[in-house]
C-alpha cells in the first residue's frame, strides 16, 4: 500500500468541506480504585497477628476467649470468597465460581465485545448498572452470586479488563502491521525517512491520507495527474485491526450474532492508525 511518488507530493485537495476528524475519546478506564480492597477486607495484613499479641498480654475481661468458631460458608459451589484479595489482583480462573469460568470467557466475553463493538466510542455506557443488567440477561441462572457484593465486583472488575484489552489490542495490532509490512516497503529504512514519510501521510485533512484507502494517488501538479481513491477505509492496516475484533466475536454461536454493523470497532481501527 505505498503511494508512488509520495515524496514529490503537491498540496492536499482542499476537502475543508469534510475536514471532521474521526477522532473521538477512548473510553475511559479508572485507575483510581485498582487497589480497592473487596468488601470486607483489611490492608493492614499484620493487624491478624497484631491482635494476637493484644490478646496474649492482656488481663481480666480483655483476656477472655471465645469459643465460637465462624467458619465462612456460601450458596455458590465452587465460589472462593476473597479473603485478602484486592481488585487489581481479581482473575477469571481464581475468583469466579467453577461453573462460571468457561461460558464468561466463551459467552460473556465476546456478547460484550459485540455490543460495545456497535457503538459510538465517545459515547459508551459504561455503567455498572448496565453492564450487570446485560450480565442478567444472559447469565440469570447465575444470579445468586451475581447479586452478592463481592461476586458484583468481581464481575464489573473482569468486564473492565475485557473491555481494556480489547480497544488495546485493537491500537496494537496497527502498530505490529507498521512495523512489519508498511515501514518494510518503504524505499529507505532510515528513520529520518520513516518519520517524513510519517509527517507526509498524516498531513491534511483525514481524507487525504492514504494509509485510509484501498488505492491512493496523489495528485501531481506538474503532470496535472488528479489524486485518485478508492475504498476508504479499505487499507490492509485497517482491515487487520478490525479483523481482530471480528475475530474475538466470532466464536459466538450464530442465535448469539447481532446483524448490526460493528460500527465502533471500525472507528477504533481508523483512529488507531492515526493515533
Amino acid at each position: 500500500g505505498l503511494v508512488p511518488g509520495w515524496e514529490k507530493r503537491a498540496s492536499h485537495e482542499d476537502l475543508s468541506d469534510g475536514d471532521d476528524d474521526v477522532n473521538g475519546p477512548s473510553a475511559p478506564h479508572n485507575d483510581d480504585d485498582d487497589d480497592e480492597s473487596v468488601r470486607g477486607i483489611s490492608d493492614n495484613e499484620g493487624e491478624h497477628e497484631e491482635r494476637a499479641g493484644l490478646s496474649e498480654n492482656a488481663k481480666g475481661p480483655a483476656a477472655r476467649q471465645s469459643l465460637a468458631i465462624v467458619k465462612p460458608t456460601t450458596s455458590v459451589p465452587g465460589y472462593v470468597p476473597p479473603e485478602t484479595l484486592k481488585k487489581a489482583l481479581i482473575r477469571v480462573n481464581k475468583h469466579l465460581p467453577l461453573d462460571l469460568r468457561q461460558p464468561f470467557v466463551e459467552v460473556f466475553t465476546p456478547l460484550l465485545i459485540q455490543l460495545y463493538g456497535t457503538e459510538q466510542p465517545w459515547s459508551f455506557d459504561l455503567t455498572s448498572d448496565r453492564i450487570m443488567e446485560f450480565f442478567h440477561r444472559h447469565f440469570a441462572s447465575h444470579h445468586p452470586f451475581s447479586s452478592t457484593t463481592d461476586g458484583r465486583k468481581i464481575i464489573l472488575k473482569l468486564a473492565e479488563d475485557v473491555l481494556t484489552t480489547w480497544r488495546n489490542k485493537i491500537g496494537q495490532v496497527t502498530i505490529d502491521y507498521m512495523e512489519n509490512t508498511l515501514i518494510c516497503e518503504l524505499d529507505d529504512p532510515s528513520p529520518e525517512y520513516i518519520s517524513a514519510w510519517c509527517h507526509w501521510a498524516l498531513s491534511g485533512s483525514f481524507k487525504c491520507r492514504p494509509f485510509y484507502y484501498r488505492t491512493f494517488i496523489d495528485a501531481d501538479d506538474l503532470t496535472g495527474q488528479a489524486a485518485v481513491k478508492t475504498n476508504i477505509f479499505c487499507h490492509p492496516i485497517i482491515a487487520c485491526a478490525l479483523g481482530h475484533h471480528l475475530g474475538r466475536i466470532n466464536i459466538l454461536p450464530d442465535h448469539l450474532k447481532e446483524e448490526t454493523w460493528p460500527t465502533g470497532a471500525l472507528i477504533m481501527a481508523v483512529q488507531s492508525v492515526s493515533a
